[in-house]
């Protein structure tokens, strides 16, 4: 009975990881596209500086 009852804490416990690392996997994707957004952003500003630079001049 305790060795049925260690072996089901165990599955929980291994779903429970596989459901963390599919979460972290997700959540480093969502990074990675959030940094490439940020970089895209980031460029745009400085085209819009440009532009605003050379309107002015």
């Amino acid at each position: 009975c305790q060795s049925e009852l260690l072996e089901m804490m165990e599955q929980k416990q291994k779903a429970a990881e596989k459901l963390a690392e599919g979460l972290i996997k997700e959540l480093e994707l969502e990074i990675t596209e959030l940094k490439r957004r940020d970089t895209k952003l980031e460029q745009f500003t400085h085209t819009e500086d440009h532009l605003h630079l050379l309107q002015d001049s």
